[in-house]
């Protein structure tokens, strides 16, 4: 049988506004965040997408780094 077609997106370091807009333009199903957000608004943002999961780079603060 035919599976089903899921949307990923994969980004690393500092996502900009303009990024995170066409993120959510693009109506993913997954969204996996390679690092380095170095503010946690950017997480925030990233969460509010939908499906989101990411892992904190060198950049990014102890806040950031402890996040679940």
């Amino acid at each position: 049988g035919v599976g089903k077609v899921i949307l990923l997106g994969v980004v690393y370091n500092i996502p900009t506004p303009e990024v995170i807009q066409k993120l959510k333009n693009l109506n993913l199903d997954l969204i996996i965040h390679c690092g380095d957000y170095t503010d946690v608004n950017v997480v925030h943002q990233l969460q509010a997408l939908g499906q989101f999961c990411g892992v904190a780079g060198n950049m990014d603060s102890p806040e950031i780094k402890n996040m679940n």
